[in-house]
C-alpha cells in the first residue's frame, strides 16, 4: 500500500471539490448555471472517481470499487455535487457508454466458449432463479408484513413489491464484470463463464421483470395477464436480437475489409 499516493490522491479530491463549488457558484451568480452544469458534472466525476479508483487500486481493492465509491460519495443522495437533474441530463452519455459495454462483452465471448460452456450458462442462470428469486421474494414478504419496513403496503402491494426486489437481485451488471476482466486481465473457463452467465441474466432478467410489472397490474387492478403485452414483449426482444446481430455483422465487414476508425463506426 502507497501511503503517499493515496494521501495524494486524497488531497487532490479534496481541492478538486473546493474548486468544482467554487465554479458552480460563479455561473450561479451570472444565471448561466443550467447550461454549463451537466458539462461541469460531468468532468467533475470523472476526476473524482478516477482518483477513487486509484486510491481503491493503491489499497488493494478494484479500481472499480473506487469509482462506485465516489460515485455514492459525490452523488445527488450523499453531499450532492451532482444533482439529479445533471444526472438525467447525461441519459445520452449514459446510453452510449451502455452501448460500448455490451459491445465490449460481446466481443470478449467466443462461439467456441459459447458451445462449450453453453450447459454451464443455463444451469446457473437457471437455479439463481427458482432458487434467488424465491428466497429474496419470500425473505422481502415476510419483512414487509412482519415489521412493516415499508408501511402503508396492503398484502396484494407487499407481494408486488417483494416479486419486483428478488427480480432485481437476479440482475448481474456486465459493466462491472467487464471492467474487473479488464483491470485484471483474467482468462480462462471461470472468466468465459462469468461473463457468458452475466449477459444471458440481463436478458432473463429483462423478460421476468416485464412479467411481474404485468402481473403487478393484474393482483393490484384485478386484471388479467394481456396476451397481447406478452406478445409485444417477446416481439421487441426479437427485433432487438435481430438488429444486434445485423450490426454485429456489419461491424464485422467494416473491421475486415476497411478495419480503420473502428470506434468511430461504433459511436455512428
Amino acid at each position: 500500500m502507497d501511503k503517499k499516493k493515496i494521501a495524494l490522491a486524497f488531497l487532490y479530491i479534496i481541492l478538486i471539490s473546493v474548486i468544482f463549488q467554487f465554479v458552480r457558484e460563479s455561473f450561479l451568480i451570472f444565471d448561466t448555471l443550467r447550461h454549463v452544469s451537466p458539462y461541469l458534472s460531468l468532468g467533475f466525476i470523472i476526476i473524482v472517481a478516477h482518483l477513487g479508483g486509484l486510491i481503491a487500486k493503491k489499497s488493494g481493492l478494484p479500481s472499480l470499487t473506487g469509482n462506485l465509491v465516489a460515485g455514492i460519495i459525490f452523488g445527488p443522495h450523499v453531499f450532492g455535487f451532482i444533482s439529479l437533474t445533471d444526472i438525467k441530463s447525461m441519459e445520452l452519455i449514459n446510453s452510449l457508454a451502455l452501448s460500448f459495454i455490451a459491445i465490449s462483452a460481446g466481443g470478449e465471448l467466443r462461439m467456441s466458449s459459447l458451445k462449450k460452456n453453453a450447459s454451464s450458462f443455463f444451469n446457473i442462470t437457471f437455479f439463481h432463479i427458482i432458487i434467488v428469486m424465491p428466497i429474496i421474494s419470500g425473505v422481502f414478504y415476510l419483512l414487509i408484513n412482519l415489521f412493516s419496513i415499508v408501511p402503508g403496503l396492503n398484502a396484494k402491494q407487499a407481494l408486488v413489491v417483494s416479486l419486483l426486489l428478488g427480480t432485481i437481485a437476479l440482475a448481474k451488471s456486465p459493466a462491472s464484470t467487464i471492467a474487473i476482466i479488464n483491470e485484471y486481465r483474467s482468462k480462462g473457463v471461470f472468466t468465459d463463464v462469468v461473463l457468458g452467465v452475466s449477459m444471458l441474466k440481463d436478458i432473463v432478467v429483462l423478460v421476468i421483470f416485464a412479467l411481474v410489472m404485468a402481473l403487478a397490474g393484474g393482483i393490484i387492478d384485478n386484471q388479467p395477464l394481456s396476451v397481447m403485452f406478452l406478445l409485444e414483449l417477446f416481439g421487441h426482444i426479437i427485433i432487438s436480437g435481430i438488429a444486434g446481430v445485423a450490426f454485429g455483422m456489419l461491424m464485422i465487414f467494416f473491421y475486415k475489409y476497411i478495419a480503420k476508425e473502428i470506434g468511430i463506426f461504433i459511436v455512428i
